[in-house]
């Protein structure tokens, strides 16, 4: 009858409103997910002291996650960022510099493509390697020669500075004088070149 059909519609709708919710609060918990964790956000703002706040369960917990679409862990979104006293808190806890994000860059790439000398600094002092090869067969160097800012030649000079070779070559034998398109970069370069030739000059000497 009319009665036994209404509360049928009734719990229709409630079942209804119930799933409703449970869908709304599945779609919200999966944004929260695909924006990374806590950690990966005071990561790339260089806030160390909100790292801290998060307190050393979650940090623990967090450490090493890879975040959903990007693939980086806290380290490398840091690495990135320029957010270099991130990045030494985070090694300092042991996080994991081998962990790739999702095209299988480390945080020395990262650093190079972004032109953080800051970053690579603290890498170095965790004795990350500098010529690390990708397996496209680039290394930071090649990634800081392709870009164009002032940061980009800051950080060609870190890694001349310390020992990386300027005429690392690239799988198709080229090398960061051929490849840049950034004055001040090839100028660096060039004059490092002039610098090697000279002292290499004396020592036959």
């Amino acid at each position: 009858g009319s009665r036994e059909t209404l509360c049928l519609l009734r719990v229709f709708t409630s079942a209804a409103m119930d799933v409703g919710r449970i869908m709304f609060l599945l779609a919200a918990s999966l944004m929260v997910c695909c924006k990374g964790t806590p950690l990966h956000a005071a990561a790339r703002k260089d806030d160390v002291s909100k790292i801290e706040a998060l307190g050393p369960a979650a940090l623990a917990e967090h450490l090493d996650v890879r975040e959903p679409g990007t693939g980086q862990t806290p380290l490398m979104a840091a690495s990135l960022a320029g957010a270099a006293q991130a990045v030494r808190y985070l090694l300092a806890a042991g996080a994991d510099p081998s962990i790739p994000e999702k095209d299988g860059y480390t945080p020395f790439h990262g650093a190079g493509f972004q032109g953080h000398a800051g970053v690579a600094e603290v890498l170095l002092e965790y004795n990350l390697d500098p010529s690390d090869r990708h397996t496209d067969g680039f290394t930071p160097l090649h990634r800081a020669c392709w870009g164009t800012a002032e940061r980009h030649t800051k950080m060609v000079a870190f890694l001349l500075e310390h020992g990386v070779d300027p005429e690392e070559s690239t799988p198709g034998e080229k090398v960061c004088a051929d490849m840049t398109k950034n004055k001040r970069t090839l100028k660096l370069i060039n004059k490092v070149r002039k610098q090697r030739g000279r002292a290499a000059k004396e020592g036959e000497l």
